[in-house]
């Protein structure tokens, strides 16, 4: 299938006027295909209700129009869209056709969200200005404010063509490849730990199911619930972090599994929630060192006998706010802006649903966003363990096979990026794309 055929589009179709003299040959609307492109279609339509047009003046008022609007429909000085009047044998009116240079356009939408997903380097709410412009550009284009039937959105087709898409363009292989070094970082630092503190286990699980969670909500394109996953797994990460550091003056082992059974029975206990990891560090380093003195090396207490001391002494429970991470982040000189993921992660969660259609745009920035999320995660684990992680590369593949798959192709392409730059795997992609659109003409 082409990028044409897989791409999403809205639940809407552009409908020639009764008794119009030119027809709409391009009748489908590409989500985040800038809208600009459909009003001209529009326009040119209603002119054509007054007075007949020709191919010279559409063509002319379209370089026109591109001129005034290129800052949303060029990528780098070309014109990702063409809009041309166009007749044929086989049919007595002519029409409108709107082109879409697809390469092009694919490039326009990664740049689009890496220049969005900078944004919340500054201010992490800055996340909902990539949904802002999404829905923008859908209204501008529909003028509908209509709720979409519940059959377009879980329809499977739509599911599996944007799935294709996904493929095709190799975000979906990027993504993998990203939570595959998620998983890598986590069991690092299990692996650096564990001997001497047998209790973090309890925690890397978690750690590893969230990731686990994240793929199958990435599977079915669930952006916004990844994004609750991602603050999840923040805020346990930096508890580990924490309870590990603490604990090496205390008992580590004793800290961790303590406080991970004290969590899930106290957890509801709203009067025992502190938002101060200074307050936090304070409590937690006090009440267990005057347990600790009060126990005999002879008659050690069971896990839940400890659990109660840690009640008896009211023991706080860290919850974790943009402050709280400005809070350790400062104690720990980590200048890795935690507090603006964790604010990103908040506003998608309180809202943004799931969107009622596919966007390539809303992909291509969770993925920029997954990447800059995966670089805090390793800087925190190396600054816990103080040791550079060396994150493995993906198995190179030979390209001297006499046939490649898709997929190992865009392997290949993932490995070359990250020594030659993006140059180089841009090239190969639209080169595997050009061969599969060749076989499927064929």
């Amino acid at each position: 299938m082409s990028l044409k055929e897989l791409f999403p589009a809205y639940p809407l179709t552009l409908r020639t006027p009764r008794n119009s003299k030119i027809r709409f040959g391009s009748r489908d609307l590409y989500v985040d295909l800038p809208w600009q492109a459909y009003y001209f279609l529009q326009v040119a339509m209603s002119k054509s209700q007054e007075s007949d047009l020709t191919t010279k003046e559409v063509r002319e008022e379209w370089q026109k129009f591109l001129q005034d609007n290129k800052e949303s429909l060029t990528y780098h000085g070309k014109a990702i869209i063409s809009v041309s009047l166009r007749y044929t044998s086989f049919s007595e009116k002519p029409f409108l056709r709107l082109d879409v240079k697809w390469d092009l356009f694919m490039r326009y939408l990664e740049e689009k969200a890496i220049l969005f997903s900078s944004e919340i380097d500054k201010n992490g709410e800055n996340i909902m200005n990539v949904y802002r412009e999404i829905w923008m550009n859908f209204f501008t284009m529909s003028g509908e404010t209509t709720p979409f039937s519940i059959e377009y959105v879980h329809s499977i087709s739509a599911s599996e063509r944007f799935k294709k898409l996904l493929k095709r363009t190799g975000d979906d292989l990027y993504l993998e490849n990203l939570l595959d070094r998620f998983e890598e970082i986590i069991r690092w630092v299990q692996e650096r730990i564990k001997n001497k503190i047998p209790s973090v286990q309890l925690y890397t699980t978690n750690l590893m199911m969230s990731i686990h969670n994240m793929r199958a909500l990435i599977g079915i394109v669930d952006i916004p619930a990844a994004y609750y996953i991602l603050r999840n797994l923040l805020e346990n990460f930096v508890k580990v972090f924490v309870y590990v550091d603490i604990g090496r003056n205390i008992d580590p082992d004793v800290v961790l599994i303590s406080m991970f059974f004290y969590e899930y029975e106290m957890n509801n206990v709203r009067e025992l929630r502190l938002y101060s990891f200074k307050k936090f560090r304070d409590r937690l380093v006090k009440i267990f060192t005057k347990i600790k003195e009060t126990i005999s090396p002879e008659n050690p207490p069971s896990l839940n006998e400890f659990i109660n001391k840690l009640k008896e002494k009211h023991l706080p429970i860290l919850r974790i706010n943009e402050k709280v991470l400005t809070d350790f982040s400062e104690s720990y000189s980590l200048n890795i802006g935690l507090g603006n993921l964790y604010s990103a992660c908040s506003a998608i969660i309180h809202n943004q649903p799931p969107l009622p259609f596919f966007s390539l745009l809303e992909v291509k920035y969770f993925k920029n966003f997954l990447e800059k999320y995966m670089q805090v995660l390793k800087e925190m684990a190396e600054k816990l363990v103080d040791e550079k992680i060396e994150l493995k590369e993906i198995p190179a593949l030979s390209l001297l096979r006499d046939k490649l798959f898709p997929k190992e192709c865009l392997q290949v392409a993932y490995l070359l990026e990250i020594h030659n730059g993006t140059e180089v795997k841009e090239e190969i992609k639209e080169a595997l794309i050009v061969l599969q659109d060749k076989k499927a003409e064929v």
